[in-house]
């Protein structure tokens, strides 16, 4: 038997994540690296992990961002990343985040944010393949 991933695989093991991202759009400013220019976007999706951003801004892969995420009107959490992919989304341009250095309490926030917002998917996805 192969140990080559086909198509079908990679399109499935690309939403089995170590850290599940949730759906969300939760407004975002940023600062690409070595620029003071503060720029506008919003998230698609989140994780403790990464994310996808959506904004005006044109991207390239390879470029440090520095990310404030607003989780409420009221919770913000501030997060370094590397830009993994960008690509133009219709009128929108897009970029696939990593994070990196990001605290044990910013993951926590991040995860509570989830949990409240989407127990069931949460769950599910916690307790996946678990059997009663």
């Amino acid at each position: 038997m192969s140990s080559h991933k086909t198509d079908e695989n990679a399109a499935t093991d690309s939403d089995q994540r170590y850290f599940p991202r949730w759906e969300v759009k939760n407004a975002v400013s940023y600062q690409l690296d070595k620029t003071k220019e503060t720029y506008e976007g919003y998230t698609q999706d989140l994780s403790c992990a990464g994310a996808c951003i959506t904004s005006d801004t044109k991207f390239a892969p390879n470029q440090k961002i520095k990310l404030t995420v607003y989780l409420s009107p009221k919770t913000t959490v501030n997060l370094n990343g590397n830009i993994l992919w960008a690509k133009k989304e219709g009128k929108e341009n897009q970029i696939g985040v990593s994070f990196y250095n990001t605290g044990e309490e910013t993951q926590e926030l991040i995860l509570q944010h989830a949990f409240n917002l989407h127990k069931e998917k949460f769950l599910k996805h916690l307790f996946d393949g678990w059997k009663e």
